[in-house]
């Protein structure tokens, strides 16, 4: 009884080293298996206004550059004033052509502030792909020669002449905000729908 005790634990010893020398060869085999995979990953680093767009999508414009008006004090808005904010677009640190759609939320104006216009002042050929989005492809032979595009959105103070004028001229550090939302893609030659008015 006892030598079939030994016996047994013999060849359970005998079992485990086995087990124990197929399991550590095939950690060997398999870790002689590994490939060091030396990949050249496209860059994809976009920038809106300077920030990192990987960080940030949506932001708020609150800078408005006015156009002077000699009866305006400078720096203020007012009744039958003007001006226009910019987004600059950088995609000079990325390695693939890319398309990007903004999105401008306008509800934030009042009734007397209203939009005049929105262009692409680098290089033109913005196109409007919704009620108030457009988008643009900026080629990768653009961005090998460093061009970014700036967006240039007018804005003006319709002049009516009436109370509602003065009411907003009352509120004390009365600002203008357009939150913006901004998303780049690779483009790949896809085809842009241009925007048709008459669907809404």
């Amino acid at each position: 009884m006892m030598n079939k005790k030994i016996l047994y634990f013999i060849c359970g010893l005998c079992l485990s080293m086995t087990i124990f020398m197929v399991i550590d060869s095939y950690g060997l085999f398999e870790s002689k298996t590994v490939l060091n995979v030396d990949s050249n990953i496209a860059k994809w680093n976009v920038f809106i206004n300077g920030t990192d767009i990987k960080k940030n999508e949506t932001f708020v414009v609150d800078k408005i550059n006015l156009i002077n008006n000699d009866n305006v004090l400078e720096g203020k808005m007012a009744p039958g004033s003007k001006g226009y904010f910019d987004i600059v677009i950088d995609p000079t640190d990325t390695d693939t052509s890319i398309r990007y759609d903004i999105s401008f939320d306008f509800s934030s104006l009042n009734d007397k502030i209203v939009v005049s216009g929105i262009e692409e002042i680098t290089s033109g050929n913005l196109v409007r792909t919704g009620k108030n989005t457009y988008s643009k492809v900026i080629t990768l032979n653009e961005i090998k020669n460093g061009i970014t595009n700036t967006i240039r959105v007018y804005i003006k103070w319709d002049n009516s002449d009436d109370e509602s004028d003065s009411a907003i001229g009352s509120v004390i550090n009365n600002f203008i905000n357009v939150p913006v939302t901004i998303a780049a893609y690779q483009y790949l030659g896809e085809k842009i729908d241009i925007y048709n008015e008459s669907t809404d």
